[in-house]
């Protein structure tokens, strides 16, 4: 799932770059992978890392690369949860992945993060999806993204 503010789904939706975008995400540039694969992978390799079995991966799967249901039209878990999360990093915004005991995904700009998560997930691994993603781009000699509104900003202010 993704939760982000009304503002920062409707800039994303209407990002004069997102179509360009999508097609980065999606094209097998990459020694046959896509943009998403890479940010998918190294995901896992920081969740096996942390003794993360591979069972409890099936959510954050879905919300990588589960077409929409046809028969609800809901876009929760799947892949376009990934394709906001990443977009809104590329837009500069940071985002966070908490990864709960039970397998659930959940990403997170700064704002729902602080005033909105819910209460009783009391423990998490947490995630900074920005950080992958620059990660990644400097690995490909592309630059990072500046992040623009994250958890800093909100704290400082």
């Amino acid at each position: 799932m993704i939760y982000v503010g009304d503002q920062i789904y409707l800039n994303y939706m209407n990002w004069e770059g997102k179509d360009k975008f999508v097609e980065f995400l999606n094209k097998k540039s990459f020694n046959k992978l896509s943009f998403r694969d890479l940010v998918y992978l190294k995901i896992l390799a920081i969740l096996q890392e942390y003794g993360v079995k591979k069972e409890k991966f099936s959510a954050l799967k879905k919300s990588f690369y589960q077409e929409k249901q046809d028969e609800t039209g809901d876009d929760l878990d799947t892949m376009f949860t990934s394709e906001v999360a990443i977009g809104c990093v590329m837009m500069g915004i940071e985002i966070i992945l908490c990864f709960t005991p039970t397998g659930e995904a959940t990403f997170y700009d700064p704002l729902y993060f602080c005033t909105l998560r819910n209460p009783n997930m009391s423990h998490f691994i947490w995630i900074a999806l920005h950080s992958i993603i620059n990660e990644i781009l400097v690995s490909l000699k592309k630059d990072p993204i500046e992040i623009k509104l994250g958890l800093s900003n909100i704290v400082q202010n």
